[in-house]
């Protein structure tokens, strides 16, 4: 499998591969006799002299029975890769969840610290700042301010929420963002906590089902992905 690559990379029904001779030769030399005088065989080197063999894969493992099983190992290899690199972290990914908690962790941290306009500290801070905080304790950097961080990742729909995800509220003019929270916590029936400021309470956690921030709920949009 080492040194094998399909071609195109990924395909569940490749017709030519390219194999490093440097991670193959053994194999190669033994059974295959020197790689230039070998059948359906291209060989090319790159700019520091390393060797490739381009191959007709059709006729290579109908004639070396142990190369077909090397070759159908290294395209299932192929096809998963392309599909992690394809496919956004899910719900019961190992690094989704490693992400929304450290995120959530650490905005539970400014729990009852209270609400300053522009804060950013213990000493108290605004609703944009504690997701700016929490989501850089993870790794991601969002905009500082609420209707900005509105932008990033894709909008959502309210039924398909979970950790992690962010949600926008317009407290002051109609249909204006100017509020956003961190969902922590979502359950069967549908119910979702959020943690957020209050300009009253500070850093809090509240239902969304609650009668005021349903009514002032704008939109939903998840950065983890």
């Amino acid at each position: 499998m080492k040194g094998i690559t399909t071609l195109p990379q990924g395909s569940t029904k490749p017709t030519h591969a390219t194999i490093d001779l440097q991670l193959y030769r053994d194999l190669f030399t033994a059974n295959f006799g020197e790689p230039e005088k070998a059948a359906h065989c291209q060989l090319q080197r790159n700019a520091q002299g390393r060797a490739y063999a381009t191959i007709d894969l059709r006729y290579w493992v109908n004639v070396f029975p142990y190369f077909k099983k090397d070759v159908a190992e290294r395209i299932a290899c192929e096809i998963e890769e392309a599909q992690q690199q394809q496919a956004p972290a899910s719900a019961g990914s190992a690094a989704w969840q490693n992400m929304a908690k450290t995120i959530i962790d650490t905005a539970s941290t400014f729990l009852g610290t209270k609400h300053v306009m522009g804060g950013m500290s213990k000493a108290g801070i605004d609703c944009s700042g504690l997701i700016y905080t929490a989501f850089k304790s993870a790794g991601m950097e969002l905009p500082r301010v609420s209707r900005d961080q509105a932008t990033k990742g894709q909008a959502i729909d309210r039924t398909q929420l979970r950790h992690g995800d962010l949600l926008f509220f317009g407290t002051g003019s109609p249909g204006r963002i100017n509020h956003v929270g961190i969902v922590t916590q979502t359950d069967q029936e549908g119910g979702v906590q959020f943690i957020h400021t209050s300009t009253s309470k500070g850093v809090m956690v509240s239902p969304l089902t609650s009668s005021y921030w349903s009514r002032v709920f704008l939109e939903a949009r998840r950065v983890l992905a």
